[in-house]
């Protein structure tokens, strides 16, 4: 099996979600949130702290429907402050401490107090993945190197490419091709189109995996893939030799990439 480092589109590894509500500004990225962290493997917890007199109610409906359990977090002085990070941070803590069975912890929040904790989840052996609004978001989370981070702002209208047409239908272009956990159906020109951003994305010397994989779910034109799609994308390349992972969550081209990138080409018939 081809391995990834951060993102995986297995659905093995169990995630904890911890949410600073203020984060938010509507129902789209509570749905963006669903929709990274459903890439990444099965989420088992979900916990979302506010002061929910002042949260839409829309919102609040979203997140009972996907079960969240809400925590209550009153203001704590005159100015508006309240402790949400505190809350927050103190239920992570008690979640590593009290041994709950989880592999990840997703941790939505802008405030920076949260790389701090986050880091400490790290060394206790947990993986962790920062959601942060851009607009909402101290620069020091933004640019941590040690932290894999989503801008749930960013991707929340991108989601899925095109429409779906049924299998077998003559009005399908997609073309189905095979990777090492089954195989993927998407139109000739975002096959193609991904390729030449995996290539583009090293050639500046973005290495990583998940980096790669992000460049990819931005296609072209605004056509825009959900983050599983994008990484099952990537392994597609690997699988077929264009792209050779040269340690765990590393991805270069291979030596004879542009070969093994037009027999692909013509296998498939994606010109």
């Amino acid at each position: 099996m081809i391995e990834t480092e951060q993102i995986s589109y297995e659905e093995t590894q169990t995630i904890a979600v911890c949410v600073d509500v203020q984060t938010l500004d509507n129902v789209d990225n509570v749905d963006t949130i669903e929709t990274i962290l459903n890439s990444r493997g099965r989420v088992i917890s979900r916990v979302a702290y506010a002061e929910w007199k002042i949260v839409p109610d829309k919102l609040k409906e979203r997140l009972r429907q996907l079960g969240y359990e809400m925590v209550e977090v009153p203001t704590l002085t005159a100015s508006g402050k309240n402790g949400v990070d505190m809350k927050m941070t103190i239920g992570i803590m008690d979640a590593l401490q009290g041994g709950e069975s989880f592999d990840t912890i997703a941790i939505v929040g802008g405030d920076s107090d949260y790389t701090h904790i986050a880091k400490r989840c790290q060394r206790s052996g947990k993986h962790v993945i920062f959601l942060y609004h851009d607009g909402k978001t101290a620069d020091a989370v933004k640019k941590d190197p040690s932290l894999e981070i989503n801008a749930i702002d960013h991707v929340a209208s991108k989601v899925i490419p095109r429409p779906a047409v049924g299998e077998g239908s003559p009005n399908d272009t997609r073309v189905r091709i095979p990777n090492d956990r089954g195989e993927l159906a998407l139109e000739p020109d975002q096959w193609i189109t991904g390729l030449d951003v995996a290539e583009q994305s090293i050639g500046r010397g973005e290495l990583k995996f998940n980096s790669i994989a992000f460049r990819i779910r931005d296609l072209e034109e605004g056509e825009g893939l959900s983050p599983k799609i994008a990484v099952i994308v990537l392994n597609t390349y690997i699988f077929h030799g264009m792209l050779v992972q040269p340690s765990r969550g590393k991805v270069l081209l291979a030596e004879d990439f542009e070969t093994k990138r037009q027999a692909f080409i013509e296998k498939y018939h994606l010109d």
